[in-house]
């Protein structure tokens, strides 16, 4: 983690309110926004070295939703990484406290070599390329009425 990224506390309001305005709404997310929403936080708070402040008093359940994000991004070596941290909190003993491991696995993760903004965004950029593929409107939805080709004439 060569580069430091991080975001305002802005950017997090702006991004909390959209999600209360979608769930308002009645709309949900895609499966893909989600991981790509839950990796993006997990990412930016490593990045920023603020895993403790981000996990807060729910350690077990931020790595496992985050250990699911990458996995189904295709980033193993993080997934692996967060899995171990999960479980060591799990059979954690009063020695070892969870403040411990959660610096490990920043430790851990201030040292990979590689580059996982690049590998989110690349999982973000497939995604909306396979939705542009795929519209989900109808041809007439525009006022167009007619098929591409009589218009072309």
């Amino acid at each position: 983690m060569a580069q430091r990224h991080g975001h305002t506390a802005a950017t997090s309001a702006s991004v909390l309110e959209m999600l209360k305005q979608t769930q308002a709404a009645g709309t949900r997310f895609s499966h893909s926004e989600r991981v790509l929403y839950t990796a993006c936080e997990f990412w930016v708070a490593a990045s920023s070295h603020a895993l403790t402040r981000f996990v807060g008093n729910i350690p077990k359940i931020v790595l496992r939703d985050a250990e699911a994000a990458f996995a189904a991004i295709g980033i193993p070596s993080v997934a692996d990484m967060l899995r171990d941290a999960r479980n060591s909190l799990v059979a954690a003993t009063p020695a070892i406290h969870a403040w411990d491991i959660l610096a490990q696995l920043q430790h851990r993760l201030d040292h990979l070599e590689q580059p996982i903004d690049g590998m989110i965004g690349r999982f973000a950029a497939e995604q909306t390329w396979s939705r542009l593929k795929q519209p989900t409107f109808e041809p007439g939805m525009f006022g167009l009425g007619a098929p591409a080709e009589a218009r072309t004439r």
